[in-house]
């Protein structure tokens, strides 16, 4: 986000210093739509280009107070520099992170307390953007519900931005001799913004979830900027300008009307956007009576251009907290309160916060010494309210994941699948808090172990795991698949401690054993790569072992993630490609292709979060087993089409005649809207066992 009064001298007068009214109408322009996206991202689609608009704009402002200071004084004060930007930006936007922090404390659930709570410490010290970026790309971090933090990614790239581009500028002026300053300021400019426009291209192409957060992507946008600010021939005429302006106000209309989350951005498109918004400010406010000018200096714009920092500050925390304070999703009602609020907020910590704290004279002093002992104290801070809070829910948890897990690993007859869906026969506790794990740590119910087994997305290499001894074995398997597969492993792991079974896991996020490749086809589902190696180089391994069967499993949603060919659905594609790969491998084996179902997939609010909403009612947390399978399974129909493989269907176990329970015998079945948790995996063992022996005739193993 960009300050909203930086002062900068007019282009019509030297004699007095004004905010340019085209610039304060962009603003706004760009808060609106930034904010319309986050409440009513279906009637704005491309929204989120607001934040480029920002982006253009500090480019703009910051590198032209570098050049007037520099022309002024000969060199640039760095650390007055940087610390007019604390005192403009951090007053508000650390408060605004400390009593975000505090909201979480009170209104969230523990579950949520740890992605939330870094967010708050990637946000305090600047680098949420990075840490966004990290999580794109890890495949559980994907399902976490959004923290109320998340938009101060934008804020970090700024941060980043005011950081370098000081440093950046007073290099170049360094190199040449005055004459020749601001062409040497321009080439290096030309040179970031090439470069990184050229990487933002390959970057959206090749990782977009990680690009469309990460700082190289942008510095194209602020250097675009920059170089406007260079370019002091503007037409004479009126008209001219006026038309100028209006295109570029057309730019952003369609990029905010037309973009989609499934837009390859922020790659070469976000010129759309970046060109619109360089072509109102080159216009700049031309006096033509059909301009944008009178519009754009409407109180009402240049109001909202003021407080548009704030705004941005505010409205986002509301966005995500109010409905876990309210117990439901957000209404039109309770939008639009929170625009309202937002506004209200906003302007108060305008005439609060920012403008008393940004010229403070005790900030101001002992060459600001002052402003930057105030950023370090406030950061550290919030810093401490989030780092304390984390580490006490992370104590918490680790000791009822810890209570958890020797309940499951106690086998008792009554606890988790054994129970069955109904729990006929076993009198177990309905209230939330009987249930293992508590719902609130579920998410995080894992086995690392198996964890540490799974390749993640961007990672070609193939990890096989081993459980149990070879040399003992009663039964060999491997186990293939994706995360499904993962959520699985721990029965499997289990089978390996009790029945002498010796497992081998081959397990890849987003891949199921299939000869297919799979897409990015929408802008929430990360590019799954590597899929069609890995599996080749599993088959390799798989062709020369020495195996009672190969159990596998995989997310029969496959809608989103593979690109149909010959002329096939995506269903009918997945179902072929699973039957050829299978088929291949018990021809040439002659070992049985054992696919597990894939369970019950949660369509809307998963079970963990009604569990939590739903303390005296885990019933109530039950889906209908018409949704639940609601959508077909590519296996049940490749098993058909394939010689020697057998389905195992566990729907008996996960469901009754009608519904599917969130809790199963005391246990949490789930730990997002389609993974099991590890307490439940594990006491699916003896289960599993009974169905994988009989499928394959309890054979001895073949040996190496």
């Amino acid at each position: 986000m960009v300050p909203s009064n930086v002062l900068i001298p007019d282009a019509r007068s030297t004699r007095r210093r004004n905010l340019l009214p085209e610039v304060q109408a962009l603003r706004a322009i760009a808060v609106l739509l930034v904010v319309v996206y986050h409440l009513w991202p279906g009637r704005l689609t491309g929204g989120f280009i607001g934040v480029d608009v920002f982006f253009v704009i500090s480019g703009f402002l910051i590198t032209g107070h570098l050049l007037r200071e520099l022309d002024l004084s000969g060199r640039i004060k760095i650390l007055e520099f940087w610390a007019r930007r604390i005192r403009r930006l951090l007053p508000a936007s650390l408060l605004v992170l400390a009593l975000t922090a505090v909201g979480v404390l009170v209104l969230v659930p523990y579950n949520q307390w740890q992605s939330f709570l870094k967010s708050v410490l990637g946000s305090a010290l600047y680098v949420e953007n990075w840490v966004l970026a990290s999580d794109s790309v890890n495949y559980w971090a994907q399902g976490q519900a959004s923290p109320p933090t998340q938009h101060y990614w934008s804020l970090s790239v700024e941060e980043q931005f005011y950081f370098v581009w000081p440093l950046l500028i007073t290099a170049a002026a360094l190199l040449v001799g005055l004459a020749r300053r601001r062409w040497a300021i321009g080439a290096l400019l030309a040179i970031v913004f090439c470069a990184s426009l050229a990487y933002s291209i390959y970057d959206t192409h090749a990782s977009q979830q990680s690009a469309y957060f990460v700082t190289p992507t942008r510095g194209w946008e602020f250097a675009a900027g920059g170089l406007l600010s260079l370019v002091a021939w503007k037409p004479r005429q009126d008209w001219l300008r006026s038309a100028f302006g209006w295109v570029g106000l057309a730019l952003i209309a369609s990029a905010a009307l037309r973009f989609t989350g499934s837009s390859p951005f922020p790659g070469w498109i976000a010129l759309v956007p970046v060109v619109g918004t360089a072509l109102v400010i080159w216009s700049g406010a031309p006096e033509s009576a059909w301009s944008f000018t009178p519009i754009a200096k409407v109180p009402h714009v240049q109001f909202l251009g003021d407080i548009s920092y704030s705004v941005y500050l505010w409205h986002w925390p509301m966005i995500v907290l109010i409905p876990w304070a309210v117990g439901h999703p957000l209404g039109i009602l309770w939008k639009s309160a929170i625009v309202v609020g937002t506004i209200l907020l906003a302007w108060a910590t305008k005439v609060l916060v920012e403008d008393p704290l940004r010229s403070a004279p005790a900030l101001r002093a002992r060459r600001s010494i002052p402003t930057f002992a105030f950023a370090a104290a406030t950061m550290a801070a919030v810093t401490a309210i989030a780092g304390v809070s984390m580490s006490y829910e992370q104590n918490w948890e680790t000791a009822r994941l810890a209570a958890a897990h020797r309940t499951a690993d106690s086998t008792p007859s009554c606890f988790g699948a054994p129970a069955g869906p109904t729990g006929a026969g076993c009198a177990t506790d309905a209230t939330a808090g009987s249930i293992v794990p508590n719902p609130i740590v579920a998410p995080n119910d894992d086995d690392p172990q198996i964890e540490a087994c799974i390749s993640q997305e961007q990672d070609p290499s193939v990890i096989g795991c081993h459980f149990g001894n070879a040399a003992t074995a009663t039964i060999k398997i491997a186990l293939v698949g994706d995360s499904h597969a993962g959520a699985l492993a721990p029965a499997f792991k289990r089978l390996a401690q009790t029945q002498h079974w010796y497992v081998t896991t081959y397990l890849k996020s987003g891949c199921p054993w299939s000869d297919i490749d799979r897409v990015q086809t929408d802008g929430y589902t990360p590019a799954i790569k590597y899929c069609r190696d890995w599996e080749h180089q599993v088959s390799q391994r798989l062709a020369t072992a020495h195996l009672d069967a190969v159990v596998t499993t995989g997310y029969r949603v496959v809608n989103n993630l593979v690109q149909p060919t010959d002329g096939q659905d995506v269903y009918d594609t997945s179902v072929r490609q699973l039957t050829k790969t299978w088929s291949a491998y018990t021809q040439r084996s002659g070992t049985p292709v054992l696919a597990v179902a894939d369970g019950p997939n949660w369509p809307g609010q998963s079970p963990v979060d009604c569990l939590i909403l739903n303390k005296r009612s885990p019933a109530s947390c039950a889906v209908s087993k018409q949704d639940a399978f609601a959508i077909g399974d590519p296996q049940a129909d490749a098993v058909k089409q394939t010689l020697d493989a057998r389905l195992l269907d566990l729907s008996d176990v996960y469901c009754g005649d009608t519904s599917c329970p969130a809790v199963i015998g005391g246990a949490a079945v789930y730990r997002d809207q389609n993974h099991f948790t590890r307490t439940f995996a594990v006491s699916l063992a003896p289960i599993i066992g009974d169905r994988v022996k009989a499928a394959i005739g309890a054979r001895p193993a073949t040996g190496d």
